[in-house]
């Protein structure tokens, strides 16, 4: 990882609030990162950066917490991974891709972060491997999808 070489603080008041934005730089000069604070704690879009100014990630914050939309891209520009954060864990649908667009890796989450489901696919859109978890977020059922049309499924019993 790229040592940041400094990190400018801008203090904006607002209210009785204190409003700050804290920007870092890549040695290069070129932003790393930008995260906006509200009395001390992450609040609204905080944005990271490619060393080449392209926009690396974005993610949402409440009050110190992740919440709402995340979002991921490559240094090209297409998407990498997006999903959704609720009281700081991820829920509901996160996706990853391929740089090739496909889709490479689907997750279900549901209350606190706990896996529900997990679907990895290969760079062409095939579907590798399907897993459920139980409410104790251990595996539950495995099917591994073989190249030759058959599948592996494997089931798993907890006491």
């Amino acid at each position: 990882m790229r040592k940041l070489l400094f990190t400018i603080i801008m203090i904006l008041p607002f209210m009785s609030c204190e409003e700050t934005e804290v920007i870092q730089y890549f040695e290069s000069g070129a932003i790393s990162q930008k995260t906006n604070y509200v009395d001390g704690e992450e609040q609204g879009e905080e944005i990271y950066y490619y060393e080449s100014g392209a926009i690396k990630t974005k993610t949402n914050f409440v009050d110190g917490v992740k919440q709402g939309e995340m979002i991921g891209y490559f240094e090209s520009g297409q998407l990498k991974t997006e999903g959704v954060y609720k009281n700081g864990f991820p829920y509901s649908l996160l996706e990853s891709y391929y740089e090739n667009g496909q889709l490479k890796m689907s997750l279900v989450y549901v209350e606190n972060g706990q896996l529900e489901m997990e679907e990895l696919y290969d760079k062409n859109g095939q579907l590798e491997e399907a897993s459920l978890f139980n409410k104790n977020g251990q595996l539950k059922v495995k099917v591994i999808y073989n190249g030759d049309g058959s599948e592996t499924v494997t089931s798993y019993n907890y006491e």
